[in-house]
C-alpha cells in the first residue's frame, strides 16, 4: 500500500492519474494470471498426491489381502498402515458391480473403521470390529445398500486374516445365485458353500438325481425345478410354497408328484428329499450346468 500511496501521489501531482489506471489495470491482470497458474499448479499438485495416496492405499491393502505374508508383524504394520486398529477382528467383504457406494464413509460415521479397493471390477473390503460391532451389525449395513451379491468372511485376527478373509468371501458370494441381490456369510449354508465349491462333483450330482428331467421341454423343467426349490424355501409347506410360485397348493403337489414319479425320489423320504435339497441348490445357484442342457 505505501508503493501505491506514493504511486498515486505522484500521478495526482503529474496530472498523470489516466496512466495510472492503465497501469494498475495492466497489473491486476497480471497478478489475476499468475494467481489463476498458481492455483492450477497446486491443484494438478493435490490430484497428483491423492492419485499416489490412493495406489499406495490400494498396494497396502491388496497385500494383506492376497498375501502371503511373511510373519503376524508384518501383517500388523500393514493394518496400521491402512489406518484400522491394531488389536481387533476383521471381516473380509467382496462385492460385485460396486454397490457399496457410500458405505466406507457411512460405516465411519458409525465409528466402524474399514479399507476399501477394487480389484477386476470386484469391491473388496476389510472392516475391522470393536467391542460394539459385531459381524450381524455389519451385515446389517451391508444389507441396506446391497445391489448385487455380498459375501463376508467369519471374523479374523491378524494371524488368519491374511490366510482365510479374502477366500471365505468369494466363497459366500457364490452361494447367491447370479443375478441376486443380498449378503450372504460364509458358513451360514454349509449346503451351498459345498454344491459352490466342487462344480465338477456338482454336475454329477445333478445328472444323477435330476436326470429324469433332462428328458422335458425346457419350459416343462424349469416349472418343476422352480417348483421344488420353492418347496424348500417354503420348509416343506406346500401352502408357503403355492405363495411363492402364486399358485393353488394342489398344483404344488401334482408338480412335487411329477418330481417324484421322474427322479424316483419323493420330498417324504428323507434320504430323497436331502439328495434333491443338494440337485436344486446347485441349480438355482448356477453351479452346474443341467439347467442348461
Amino acid at each position: 500500500m505505501v508503493i501505491w500511496d506514493h504511486l498515486l501521489a505522484g500521478a495526482v501531482e503529474d496530472g498523470n492519474t489516466a496512466a495510472l489506471v492503465q497501469l494498475a489495470s495492466r497489473l491486476w491482470a497480471t497478478i489475476d494470471t499468475f494467481s489463476g497458474a498458481a492455483a492450477e499448479a497446486y491443484r494438478r499438485f493435490a490430484d497428483e498426491r491423492l492419485r499416489r495416496d490412493k495406489t499406495s492405499h490400494d498396494l497396502l491393502l491388496t497385500s494383506l489381502l492376497d498375501g502371503p505374508i511373511e510373519n503376524e508383524t508384518r501383517t500388523a504394520e500393514l493394518i496400521r498402515e491402512l489406518d484400522l486398529p491394531p488389536r481387533a477382528s476383521y471381516l473380509v467383504v467382496t462385492a460385485e458391480d460396486d454397490p457399496l457406494h457410500d458405505l466406507a464413509a457411512r460405516l465411519a460415521r458409525a465409528g466402524i473403521p474399514s479399507a476399501w479397493t477394487e480389484q477386476r471390477g470386484r469391491v473388496f473390503g476389510v472392516v475391522a470390529l470393536g467391542p460394539r460391532t459385531d459381524p450381524a451389525t455389519v451385515t446389517a449395513m451391508l444389507s441396506e445398500s446391497v445391489q448385487g451379491r455380498i459375501g463376508t468372511s467369519q471374523p479374523h485376527s491378524v494371524g488368519t486374516l491374511p490366510v482365510h478373509g479374502k477366500r471365505e468371501a468369494l466363497a459366500a458370494k457364490r452361494c447367491l445365485a447370479p443375478g441376486s441381490a443380498g449378503v450372504h456369510v460364509f458358513g451360514s449354508s454349509p449346503i451351498a458353500l459345498l454344491v459352490t465349491a466342487a462344480s465338477d462333483v456338482t454336475d454329477q450330482i445333478c445328472t444323477g438325481v435330476l436326470g429324469g428331467l433332462a428328458e422335458l421341454p425346457a419350459a416343462a423343467r424349469t416349472v418343476l425345478l422352480d417348483t421344488l426349490q420353492a418347496w424348500f424355501d417354503a420348509k416343506g409347506s406346500t401352502a408357503d410354497a403355492a405363495k411363492i410360485l402364486h399358485c393353488h397348493r394342489n398344483t404344488v403337489l401334482y408338480r412335487l408328484n411329477q418330481i417324484a414319479e421322474l427322479t424316483g425320489r419323493s420330498v417324504t423320504d428323507p434320504r430323497s428329499s436331502a439328495e434333491l435339497y443338494v440337485a436344486s441348490t446347485a441349480n438355482a445357484l448356477g453351479s452346474s450346468r443341467f439347467a442348461a442342457t
